[in-house]
């Protein structure tokens, strides 16, 4: 009797049973899916942080929700609870599913963008305007997109919106295109890593009022300019556009230390081999007393050329900072004229030697020295 009591009540309710199994076998398939695509797509392993574990835990719970959503709406639908309701409850449950596919979007934008400035906090200095606006225009195409299939579901025509959209999106690009310029150059040299917040530039095209090249500090990198403090502690604020069609010379990428040239000329008659034992004497003392160079590198003395007055040769210095530059230049010229004064090595003043040679008389032909006759001068 109880058997088939109890096969009795399974037959009567045996949709309601269906529906419910079928509703429990997208909800496990569903969160299966998420674990699988983690686990061994993405390779998050079990208490690892990294830019996809990060992501997932982030849409994890709007994507449970959803998830029960849709096993309600199916139930529902399968046993027709709510007959009278189930064409607006459809648009309405299409509106939900979009609602939380937005919401997982932006949660994942958010994460991912959080990610990449947390893992450098040097990276979101520099690009942490760029990467804002670049957030703004993603969420406004999640949700325009959103808007377009929710007005499509509820039979809105967004054909004509579409083309009025579009038009004015023409014109106002048109009205902002010198902004727009500015702010995609700015994008840019921010993912292009051209320059960093306190990276040391030169700007090769650009000049100031003065007329002097453009060099200093990167201060800050906005969505339309780059700020740049020179070594004189002034700003000058130039646009993203210029920057991106200039050549940059980058004093700190790819790394700090820096060879520093210093070009020193001598005398003729100095004794070259002399000159440069004495002039490494006087870099290696200076590099140790300042300490503006890498300890590893040792200086080092090229000659270069014969010049006017002087042959010509160069010191180099391995600097750590391109600042440290005006110091040792400094210390090193005072330094290295005493030990030339007291070595007696002779930097020449810029000097030009003229040979003058008087013509005879037996060379010009004519014993009084004048010059001969020639047919012609009426003597």
């Amino acid at each position: 009797m109880m058997a088939s009591d109890l096969i009795a009540f399974f037959a009567q309710y045996a949709q309601v049973f269906a529906a419910a199994w079928i509703a429990l076998v997208i909800f496990v398939f569903g969160r299966s899916a998420l674990f699988f695509f983690g686990k061994y797509v993405l390779k998050i392993k079990k208490g690892e942080t990294t830019l996809q574990s990060r992501v997932v835990d982030e849409i994890k719970t709007p994507y449970t929700i959803m998830l029960l959503t849709m096993c309600l709406y199916y139930i529902e639908a399968s046993l027709a609870l709510l007959p009278a309701i189930d064409v607006p409850l459809g648009g309405s449950m299409t509106f939900v599913i979009v609602l939380f596919g937005v919401y997982i979007a932006r949660k994942a934008l958010h994460a991912t963008i959080t990610w990449y400035g947390a893992k450098d906090k040097r990276r979101l200095n520099i690009e942490q305007t760029a990467l804002m606006s670049l957030k703004t225009l993603i969420n406004f195409f999640i949700y325009a997109t959103a808007a377009i299939i929710v007005l499509n579901q509820f039979g809105v025509e967004i054909t004509p919106l579409l083309a009025s959209l579009g038009i004015g999106g023409i014109a106002i690009a048109l009205a902002l295109q010198t902004t727009l310029s500015n702010y995609f150059a700015g994008v840019y040299i921010a993912s292009d890593k051209t320059a960093r917040i306190g990276d040391f530039i030169e700007l090769e095209g650009i000049t100031t009022a003065a007329g002097e090249p453009i060099q200093g500090y990167v201060e800050r990198m906005t969505w339309r300019s780059v700020w740049i403090r020179t070594y004189t502690n002034n700003m000058i604020v130039v646009p993203n556009s210029k920057i991106s069609e200039s050549i940059i010379m980058n004093y700190d990428q790819p790394r700090q230390p820096m060879l520093f040239k210093i070009p020193v000329s001598v005398a003729y008659s100095s004794d070259l081999q002399k000159v440069e034992e004495v002039t490494l004497k006087v870099a290696k003392k200076v590099a140790k007393e300042t300490g503006a160079t890498v300890d590893e590198e040792e200086p080092y003395v090229r000659f270069t050329n014969f010049g006017e007055s002087n042959i010509d040769f160069s010191v180099y210095l391995k600097i750590k900072r391109w600042d440290f530059r005006f110091l040792l230049k400094h210390a090193f010229i005072k330094e290295l004229i005493k030990e030339y004064d007291k070595e007696r090595i002779e930097i020449s003043f810029p000097c030009t030697n003229i040979y003058m040679r008087a013509q005879t008389a037996a060379e010009s032909g004519n014993e009084d020295g004048h010059p001969p006759k020639t047919q012609g001068d009426g003597a």
